[in-house]
C-alpha cells in the first residue's frame, strides 16, 4: 500500500472513531437528561397533586359562596333598616324631651 492510501485510511478510521465517540456521548447525555426530567416530573407531579388536594379542601363551591353572600346582604339590609328605625325613635324621644324642657322653661 502506498503512503497516501495509509494516510487516508488512518484519517477515515480516526474520523469514524471520533464521530462514534461524539454520538455515544450525546446519546448518554440525552438519556441522563431524560432520567433527570422524569425524576423532576415525578417530584413535581406529587407536589402539584398535593397542592390540588389542598386547594380543593380549602375552597368552597360557588353556589355555597353565593348563598352566603346573599344572606349577608340580606342581613346588612335588615340591620340598616333597624338602625334607621332606631335613629327615628331616638330622634322622636329627643324631640319630645326637648319640647318638655322648653315648655317647662316657658312656665
Amino acid at each position: 500500500m502506498g503512503d497516501d492510501l495509509k494516510w487516508v485510511i488512518g484519517i477515515a478510521v480516526t474520523s469514524m472513531l471520533g464521530m462514534g465517540t461524539i454520538m455515544a456521548s450525546v446519546f448518554w447525555r440525552l438519556v441522563a437528561m431524560i432520567r433527570q426530567a422524569e425524576d423532576v416530573a415525578d417530584g413535581t407531579g406529587k407536589e402539584l397533586q398535593a397542592e390540588i388536594y389542598h386547594v380543593r379542601e380549602c375552597s368552597v363551591q360557588k353556589a355555597d359562596l353565593d348563598g352566603r353572600l346573599s344572606r349577608l346582604s340580606d342581613d346588612m339590609r335588615e340591620m340598616r333598616s333597624e338602625h334607621r328605625q332606631a335613629t327615628k325613635d331616638t330622634n322622636a324621644r329627643l324631640d319630645g324631651l326637648l319640647a318638655a324642657i322648653a315648655s317647662r322653661n316657658d312656665h
